[in-house]
């Protein structure tokens, strides 16, 4: 039997336990007043022969030094650790500059600033990192080669996946190359690279610009990236463009409200979406709807600050909004929502001191009214 479980066998094993936690923490051999039970302080009590509700690893080391045991606290918590042990405050340091060398040596002169910074996919390349499971030169080398070729055209992933690394399937969903990939494009305000030029769509209904899309009046479209690029000074014809982020959202507007003129979002806008927003002529006034929560605040700064020129208007996003909706069905927001600036503040406060979201569907009465008070009764 070894030592360790010779002092466990008499009742110490909750003791060392702290003493571990104590060790890793700062690798002194100071005092303390751990929660024990009554017992586990008499297991104490029993090896160091003094009755006192601290614990003393200084005074522990001692009494096991001139115990039958013959040896130091140090050695038991090694044993009990499974090999020497790291301090806390080191290991981390060390991890962190570990980290810092795996940025790096990443290619992408603007990537590497992003995760520098924090952006651009750090939290998950962080937990890859501390996992230690994951090839990460390789994978940073791939998502880097994505990058440089998206700059000089989007394109399907597949194929891209498949010329930068021998696998079609090494940017696929729930693969770290992708969840790093999808973080850059975003931060970086980069064109789509998840979708080709059919299937990176937007849903729209009654936008007006061509002859052949005036001609769809009262139809909802699904327009493909390719389509949009070539669109330009688009409006509609009350000069209110309704933008929302969910479906279902849009679905019921568009029914109740077939003439009114609608795109949806679909969550955070793609290549397509904002490419169709930014081509919308500047006096249009875009009217934005989001979920009143994080996941919204989110898409809606998003949009704010890469199409500034657009004439935004914030719709049922005000804490006035946020509380009739919380009554009607709140969800809970776990996540800290600051850091967003004007005109997000308000609500953004609203969200972060009640803890509370909401659903866009809730307020579906006040969204239909709205459209019903702008629009023309003869368009609507």
């Amino acid at each position: 039997m070894s030592v360790l479980e010779d002092l466990r066998a008499i009742g110490l094993g909750p003791v060392l336990n702290v003493a571990l936690k104590r060790w890793k923490k700062d690798e002194t051999f100071g005092r303390s007043r751990p929660d024990l039970t009554p017992a586990e302080w008499q297991a104490l009590w029993n090896v160091t022969g003094e009755r006192k509700e601290h614990l003393d690893l200084k005074l522990l080391d001692e009494r096991l030094r001139e115990s039958r045991f013959r040896t130091g606290l140090e050695a038991v918590l090694e044993e009990l650790n499974g090999g020497p042990v790291v301090r806390t405050a080191r290991a981390q340091a060390e991890r962190k500059e570990s980290l810092a060398e795996v940025i790096g040596d990443v290619s992408d002169a603007d990537w590497k600033d992003a995760l520098q910074q924090g952006r651009g996919g750090f939290a998950a390349l962080n937990r890859a990192h501390a996992a230690g499971t994951v090839d990460l030169p390789r994978t940073l080398r791939l998502v880097s080669g994505a990058l440089t070729e998206l700059r000089v055209s989007p394109c399907a992933l597949p194929p891209l996946a498949a010329h930068l690394s021998g696998d079609a399937h090494a940017l696929d969903k729930g693969t770290l190359a992708r969840t790093l990939m999808d973080a850059a494009v975003q931060d970086l305000d980069l064109h789509e690279v998840t979708r080709g030029w059919i299937t990176s769509h937007t849903w729209t209904a009654n936008l007006l610009g061509p002859a052949w899309l005036n001609a769809c009046r009262g139809h909802a479209l699904a327009l493909p990236w390719g389509e949009i690029q070539d669109l330009h000074d688009l409006h509609s014809e009350s000069g209110n463009l309704w933008v929302t982020e969910n479906p279902s959202v849009f679905e019921d507007l568009h029914h109740h409200h077939p003439y009114a003129t609608l795109i949806c979002l679909y969550g955070m806008p793609n290549t397509a979406t904002r490419t169709l927003l930014s081509r919308t002529i500047q006096s249009e006034r875009l009217h934005l709807s989001t979920d009143l929560d994080f996941g919204g605040l989110s898409i809606a700064q998003h949009l704010l600050t890469s199409l500034p020129d657009r004439n935004w208007h914030l719709w049922r996003m005000h804490p006035d909004d946020h509380h009739l909706a919380v009554t009607r069905g709140a969800i809970n927001v776990p996540q800290d929502v600051t850091g967003f600036g004007t005109p997000l503040d308000g609500l953004a406060a609203r969200i972060a001191t009640t803890g509370l979201g909401a659903h866009q569907e809730t307020l579906l009465p006040e969204l239909r009214a709205d459209l019903q008070r702008v629009e023309s009764p003869a368009r609507l």
